[in-house]
């Protein structure tokens, strides 16, 4: 009798599960719910930081390009101004050649004079009297070429006559040094003066 009732409890133990199969089996559903909430966060969070990437990644691009442009910008901006600058500086020296020629005619400095001004002799520089340079502005530039806008007031030896001249004249590099290499005019503008000796009008 004894052993027909140790059986019969095992047998109903065998048949409902222990407790704690019931616990892991509902840990795994729980984990699995778990991992897939995870697994969609982390996927959205992957997702959001490649979006910054990307407008990072953007946004570096656009400050290059900003960043290229002001500095093409500046770099243009500093070689204008070094090209302005040298026009000044070439400027200066042409207007001194010319102030340096008619000062030397002045005070009878022949030997000066023909050396700021092509083809002019000491015989043409002892004729002048007196000579006064009123005004003197360089009004083209080229490498290689200036043209002067002057005006002078002048004597020469011999003569009451008072000479006035307005016109244009030229200078020419050679050799380093601006000198004045005459086409002295005051009939043409300055347009037909820069064709009628061939000046690039640039």
């Amino acid at each position: 009798m004894a052993e027909d009732l140790k059986k019969s409890t095992e047998e109903k133990n065998s048949n409902n599960p222990k407790p704690y199969y019931l616990i892991t089996l509902i840990f795994i559903i729980l984990f699995i719910l778990f991992y897939q909430e995870y697994a969609k966060e982390l996927a959205r969070l992957v997702a959001e930081q490649r979006v910054k990437a990307t407008e990072f990644e953007a946004k570096a691009k656009e400050c290059f390009a900003e960043k290229a442009i002001r500095d093409a910008k500046e770099a243009e901006q500093k070689r204008l101004a070094a090209e302005a600058a040298e026009k000044e500086r070439l400027k200066e020296l042409q207007l001194k050649v010319i102030s340096d020629f008619y000062q030397a005619v002045k005070e009878h400095d022949c030997i000066t004079a023909v050396q700021l001004r092509a083809n002019y002799t000491e015989a043409e520089c002892k004729k002048i009297r007196s000579i006064r340079l009123n005004d003197a502005k360089i009004v083209k530039q080229t490498p290689t070429v200036a043209v002067a806008y002057i005006k002078i007031v002048y004597r020469q030896k011999g003569s009451r006559t008072k000479y006035h001249f307005a016109g244009y004249l030229q200078l020419a590099k050679q050799d380093e040094t601006w000198v004045i290499i005459g086409n002295f005019s005051s009939k043409y503008s300055l347009e037909d003066y820069l064709k009628k000796y061939q000046i690039p009008n640039t």
